[in-house]
């Protein structure tokens, strides 16, 4: 009887509906789970990408920031010694001792060895192979170690265009040529006794190494004119970065809420045609009518 069978096409009714069901539900969840996946790994590349600008840009503000302060000790290193050769040299007009003479040659070396190589600097960009370049500057600047070396190369190359770098150059070169011309007017200082004419060489020597220091003076101010200018840079840059990251993090926020929500309007939609289909699919079935 069919009284009988009530139970049993009731429940054959619903396990068929049940698998109906379970196959649409798995189907738009794996398409809703898959879409909003994709999305979020595209936006994570995007997010990425732009922290990885931020980090270049940061780590080629520090390396410039390195290569000034190294530039800097070089100007303190060569002054010192610039100082120390003319101090001996006047100490032996006094006393002539022999070892006065030796610290002044000793002294002088090490401040054309900077001034020689830092006048250079332009030209070895061009001619001298990295390798070198490198090894030339560790083996001049005592207070330079090999990464220095390297960073301040690549901030050459990068920068040799900059006007106060040019200023830099110019004022080794102008520094080099007094060095020099003072030595000259030191050896004729030792090659004559005649008073009237070393008399005549100390107002020379007194004369070029005015020079000498107005060049040093000069390379100290554009050094830290150098220095403030890219510390402004990376202030404006630091900041500008700062802002540009709040608003695209926020942006990104809203377009990644945004495809949720409307991946779950979409996926609800779904459901709701779904369901309906069902529906009319139970109100059709020849089970249904038993």
């Amino acid at each position: 009887p069919r009284s009988t069978l009530f139970p049993y096409t009731t429940l054959f009714r619903s396990m068929t509906v049940m698998d109906i069901v379970n196959v649409c539900m798995d189907k738009i969840l794996t398409s809703a789970y898959s879409k909003i996946t994709r999305r979020l790994r595209l936006h994570t590349a995007i997010v990425a990408l732009f922290l990885l600008i931020v980090i270049s840009i940061t780590i080629w503000a520090g390396n410039t920031l390195t290569m000034i302060t190294a530039i800097a000790r070089f100007e303190r290193t060569h002054t010192v010694s610039r100082v120390e050769a003319m101090v001996a040299f006047y100490d032996y007009q006094d006393e002539k001792k022999p070892e006065d003479m030796e610290k002044f040659y000793t002294k002088m070396a090490i401040t054309q060895a900077y001034n020689k190589v830092f006048s250079r600097l332009l030209d070895m960009r061009k001619d001298t192979p990295n390798a070198e370049f490198v090894r030339i500057l560790e083996s001049t600047f005592r207070e330079t170690d090999h990464k220095t070396a390297v960073i301040i190369v690549n901030r050459i190359k990068v920068l040799y265009w900059h006007p106060i770098l040019k200023e830099l150059v110019a004022d080794a070169v102008g520094a080099h040529a007094a060095g020099e011309a003072i030595k000259l007017q030191v050896a004729q200082f030792l090659a004559t006794n005649d008073k009237v004419k070393q008399k005549a060489i100390l107002a020379e020597i007194h004369k070029i190494e005015n020079e000498f220091v107005s060049y040093e003076t000069s390379f100290s101010k554009s050094c830290s004119a150098f220095s403030n200018q890219i510390s402004s840079y990376v202030t404006y840059v630091t900041i500008a970065l700062l802002i540009i990251s709040v608003g695209f993090i926020s942006l990104l926020t809203y377009q990644i809420a945004k495809i949720v929500v409307r991946q779950m309007a979409r996926d609800t939609l779904a459901l709701r045609e779904t369901n309906e289909m069902l529906a009319l699919f139970v109100h059709h079935s020849p089970i249904y009518t038993y």
